[in-house]
Order: structure tokens, then sequence, then C-alpha cells
């Protein structure tokens, strides 16, 4: 029989969760982190818990593992502005949430009130941010070619979906005689500023978007040549973290000023990777990635403690 290999083992345990939460929480107390802490920790913990559910309820990796979620905790505590803005962890609860909702509906022509809630919680998220409306139309294609539950009347039910919130919202801007801020609103979506500025974004968000993308790819690579080894739903979820990760990348070269709530998004898609290949992957390769990427990780996040400190010139 094969030994199981270290990073075979992490990924089995039992304390693996427990131990990404502590390093999480260790980074957000070097940070320095005060104000809205403890909202914010309640939303990041209701965001992995939700992870959890929907990594079990879809059978995102084949042995029972919390690989996907502490994966996700772990590259979170890379780029620490992250940790300052309530806005962006509750946007990455409610599309987290809206995924998890849209994954149930899987081959469900029926599922006319899990595609309206699913899209429910996008546009209460693009209340905090509009371009997060960027992503209905993916999605949508999305709902067709891999969830395959994309009918008239789902597509009817999304579309009201997004619409709610802002029923609500702009008769509330008319009667504080505030008709300014709905124009203001979607002008984000046609921005003529800062369109392809890639000199925005920070060394430390460089790094973190190398990182999480080179340890991505290298998963994705393995996942799709042994692809066959999983379900086809399996197949069919993971091809949509795939195109959720590119056109988020493809957002942020556009949009780089939403470098912040993109690479959330793109962290969770990536993280499945990441978990799937480290959880069922034995090679000798695997082992030196894994090895080679903890590092990595490491460094990067002492760097960023460093650099958003204040104790570096960088």
């Amino acid at each position: 029989m094969e030994l199981k290999r270290l990073h075979t083992r992490i990924a089995e345990s039992s304390l693996l969760l427990p131990s990404a939460s502590a390093v999480y929480l260790l980074v957000w107390l070097f940070a320095g982190i005060r104000e809205y802490w403890w909202l914010n920790l309640a939303l990041t913990a209701a965001t992995v818990y939700i992870i959890v559910e929907l990594s079990n309820a879809n059978a995102l990796i084949r042995v029972r593992s919390r690989m996907v979620s502490s994966t996700f905790l772990v590259l979170s505590s890379l780029c620490l502005p992250l940790h300052y803005s309530l806005r962006n962890t509750f946007v990455m609860l409610c599309l987290t949430l809206s995924f998890f909702l849209l994954f149930s509906s899987y081959q469900d022509k029926r599922a006319v009130r899990l595609h309206y809630y699913a899209s429910l919680l996008i546009g209460i998220a693009s209340l905090c941010h509009t371009e997060i409306l960027l992503f209905m139309p993916l999605f949508w294609i999305l709902a067709l070619t891999n969830i395959q539950s994309l009918t008239f009347r789902t597509w009817i039910a999304s579309i009201l979906g997004i619409l709610t919130p802002y029923w609500l919202m702009i008769p509330w801007l008319f009667f504080n005689q505030e008709p300014g801020l709905v124009a203001t609103h979607f002008s984000k979506l046609f921005p003529k500023e800062h369109v392809f500025d890639t000199t925005m974004i920070k060394v430390s968000q460089w790094i973190t978007l190398s990182l999480v993308m080179v340890l991505g790819i290298i998963a994705a690579i393995n996942f799709w040549r042994f692809n066959y080894e999983d379900r086809i739903r399996t197949r069919q979820l993971y091809g949509f973290f795939a195109w959720t990760a590119i056109y988020s990348i493809f957002l942020i070269f556009l949009q780089p000023q939403l470098f912040d709530p993109l690479i959330r998004i793109i962290t969770l898609s990536m993280s499945t990777f990441i978990a799937h290949y480290f959880s069922l992957s034995r090679t000798r390769m695997t082992q030196i990635v894994f090895y080679a990427g903890s590092v990595a990780v490491v460094i990067a996040i002492i760097y960023n403690l460093v650099t958003w400190s204040g104790l570096s010139t960088f």
C-alpha cells in the first residue's frame, strides 16, 4: 500500500481548518486591525462555513477534507487590505452564498426560487460594488452550459432577483431628494479613468495575485489531466470556477481599482483547484509544489505584514 505523503495527511486532518483559522487570526492581530473587527470576523466566519457546506454538498473533493475552506483562509491572509474592508467581506459572503444556491440548482429546470435568491444576493452585493453586475452575463452563460438549469423562467427570475434591491433603493433615494446618486452608482459600470492602468496595483498585490495564480494554474492543469476520475457534475462545477477566475483576472486588468474585491473571488475559485490538487495527488512533484508553495505563502504574508504595517519603504 502506498504511504500517504505529508500534504495528503494534512488535507485529511481534522485539525486542518482550526490551524488555518489560527493562521488567519494571527495575521489579523499582527496587522493591527481594530475598526469593525468583530463584524468583519463574523462575516468571514460565515463565508468559510458556506464554503465548507458548498464543498460537502457538491463533493468538490472525493475524500473527507476541509482543504477548500482552509486554503481560502490561508490565501486570504496574503492581501491585508481585504481585512480592513467590511464592504469587501460582505460582498464575498453574498457571492459565496449565491454560488451555493446556484450550484444547488444543477440540472433543475424548475429551480426558479434558487435562481431568484442567488441573483438577489448578487444584486445586494452590487449595492456595495456596482461592478459585481458585470459578472451576471458570465453567470447566465455558465448556468446554461455548466449548471444546466437556465431556462426562460429561471432567467426572468434571475433578472427580478437583481432588480429587487434597486426597487427598494431607488425610491428611497428619490424620497431623500438624492436622485443623482442613481446615475453615479451605475456610471461605475463604464469607467473612463484608470482603465488598464496597472500602475495602480501595488507590489504586494502583484505578489498575491501571482502566487495565487501560479498555484492555481498548476493545480488546474493537474485537475484537467485527471478529471476523468471525478463525476461529470464535479467537472462542470470546476469549469464554473475556472471561467470565473479567468473573467475576474480580465476585470482586474480592465479596472485595477477593483483589485481588492476581485482577488477574493479569484482566491475562492483557485482554492478549489489547489485543494483538489493537494488532497488527491500523491506524486513527488506535488510534494515539492506543496513545500515550495507553503514557503512562498509564508514569505508573502510576512512581506505584506511588514509593508502594510509601515515598517518598510517598499
